[in-house]
């Protein structure tokens, strides 16, 4: 989203909003990819969260201020521990940066059954070439990061082992009953 002026906005200032039967609803929205100058934002990515019919249309509108705006209108069930424990209303998930921040469980918070399996940790990744054998949970040189939001959270696990590196992204989403991985090794 641009947003074009030259005072810029806070990063917590910018609400998403739909109108709907002549009422401003705001939708959590989060906002990430952000560009600053002079400490403002000067454009960014934002993600939301509705629902639609099919064939639906909706229009949003963004707006943001120049001062401390008042607390968003709605609440997120995402909870973040860092690096180690992703939860929502619907399952927790564990990630171990002693594990090649592979993860570790994930349990349903309906039946409280575990969902990862026989034998976790879960190996992603797990490459095969010839005679070697690559797996996350034997990396070295570790290193993670978090992004943290009230829409999605981001966890990366970077490590290496002999000569593959590889990168691993979790995007856990609030309310919703899956996250993804994104995995690269080269």
């Amino acid at each position: 989203i641009p947003i074009n002026t030259s005072i810029g906005a806070g990063n917590t200032s910018v609400r998403v909003v739909l109108l709907q039967n002549n009422s401003l609803i705001e939708i959590p929205s989060q906002l990430y990819n952000q560009t600053y100058s002079n400490g403002k934002i000067t454009s960014a990515n934002a993600v939301i969260m509705d629902t639609f019919s099919r064939n639906q249309t909706k229009t949003y509108y963004y707006y943001y201020s120049y001062g401390t705006p008042p607390a968003a209108s709605y609440t997120s069930d995402l909870q973040i521990t860092y690096g180690s424990s992703f939860q929502n209303s619907i399952f927790t998930a564990n990630t171990s940066a002693a594990l090649g921040g592979t993860l570790t469980s994930m349990r349903s918070k309906y039946s409280g059954l575990e969902l990862t399996g026989m034998q976790p940790p879960m190996g992603s990744p797990d490459v095969m070439i010839a005679t070697l054998s690559f797996k996350a949970i034997n990396a070295t040189s570790l290193a993670t990061s978090l992004s943290n939001g009230t829409v999605f959270a981001r966890y990366w696990a970077n490590g290496s082992y002999i000569f593959l590196n590889y990168t691993m992204l979790y995007t856990f989403y609030s309310g919703l009953n899956y996250f993804t991985v994104e995995t690269n090794v080269s």
